[in-house]
C-alpha cells in the first residue's frame, strides 16, 4: 500500500510568549564576558583560529525562536567563548543583546556544543528566564515529552509492534491489520506509527486505555533544516465508531487502506487533557 503525508508543521504547539525579536530588551553582557565574547568574534570568519584559541569555541549558527516556538535558523559561522566543559545533556542557553534574545544550543538541533558560553545564561538557572526557555529540549525531556513518557509508563502493553508504512507492500501488513483490529475492538494498547521520509517525519502514539478512550500525540521532525522535534499536547479522544475499522480491515482499494492508517482519521472529538492510566 502507499505511504500517507500529512501536513509536517515545523512550531511546536506549546505557547511560548513573545517573539525572540524586539519581545526582551536589557543591556548586553559587560565587563569580563563582554570581553571574552568580542575577543572571541574576531575569530567568527576564521574556523582555524576559533579552534585554535584556548578561550573560544565555534558554534555553526543562530536561532531565533518567534511565537508558538516557531523556528528561524541563520546559518551563520561564529565563535564564542569557552567555558567549563559539560557531559552530555540537551541544554538551552541565551544571551539578551539590546532588543533580541541570543542561543546558544548544546546537542539538539544539530549543535553540538560541549561547554559552557560566558556572558550565556542557561535555561532554568536564570532569575528571569524568558519564557521561550520552554520551547527547547533541557536535560532528557523536551517540551510535552513528559507526557508521553508518563503515558508509556503505563502498565499497558504493545501488542502490534511500530508501524513503518511500506509504498511497496500491496495489502494490509501484519502490523496493520493488527492495529486496526485493536481500534475496533477497543483493545488495550500503545499503538505506534513511524512515519519516515527521509530527512523529515512523523512519530504519532495511540494509547488505547481500559476505558475504551483513547490518548493521543506526537511529534514532527526534520533533519534537513535541523527544527526541533514538534511535540503535540497529549490529547484524550473517542475512537471511531467500530464500523469504521471493519471497513478498513474488509477494503481492497488502497487508497482507502492508506487513509485508514493515518492516526488522525481514527478518532474524533478530542481534547487536550493530562496523562492518566486509567
Amino acid at each position: 500500500m502507499g505511504v500517507f503525508v500529512r501536513g509536517l508543521p515545523v512550531a511546536a504547539l506549546l505557547a511560548c510568549g513573545p517573539s525572540a525579536f524586539g519581545s526582551e530588551t536589557s543591556e548586553s553582557s559587560g565587563g569580563d564576558d563582554g570581553d571574552a565574547i568580542a575577543a572571541c568574534a574576531a575569530f567568527d570568519d576564521d574556523f582555524d583560529g576559533c579552534r585554535e584559541a584556548p578561550d573560544c569555541q565555534y558554534y555553526d549558527n543562530r536561532y531565533a525562536i518567534g511565537p508558538s516556538c516557531q523556528v528561524d535558523i541563520e546559518w551563520e559561522g561564529r565563535c564564542l567563548p569557552r567555558g567549563d566543559a559539560f557531559e552530555g545533556g540537551r541544554r538551552a542557553f541565551y544571551r539578551r543583546d539590546g532588543d533580541r534574545l541570543d542561543w546558544v544550543l548544546a546537542e539538539q538541533w544539530c549543535s553540538y556544543l560541549d561547554a559552557e558560553v560566558p556572558g550565556f545564561t542557561e535555561c532554568g538557572r536564570g532569575d528571569n528566564d524568558p519564557a521561550e526557555c520552554a520551547c527547547f529540549c533541557q536535560g532528557d525531556v523536551c517540551p510535552w515529552e513528559a507526557e508521553h513518557q508518563a503515558m508509556l509508563a503505563c502498565e499497558i502493553p504493545s501488542p502490534c509492534g511500530v508501524y513503518m508504512p511500506n509504498g511497496d507492500q500491496p495489502g494490509l501488513s501484519a502490523v496493520e491489520t493488527c492495529m486496526l483490529t485493536a481500534l475496533r475492538d477497543r483493545e488495550l494498547g500503545n499503538l505506534h506509527v513511524d512515519l519516515n521520509l527521509g530527512d523529515f517525519g512523523r512519530d504519532s502514539w495511540v494509547h488505547i486505555l481500559y476505558s475504551g478512550d483513547a490518548w493521543r500525540n506526537g511529534y514532527d521532525w526534520s533533519f534537513g533544516d535541523c527544527r526541533p522535534p514538534a511535540w503535540e499536547p497529549l490529547e484524550r479522544c473517542t475512537l471511531k465508531d467500530p464500523s469504521f475499522f471493519e471497513a478498513c480491515l474488509a477494503s481492497q482499494d488502497p487508497a482507502e487502506q492508506m487513509n485508514c492508517m493515518d492516526p488522525a482519521q481514527w478518532m474524533q472529538s478530542c481534547v487536550v487533557q493530562g496523562p492518566a492510566c486509567e
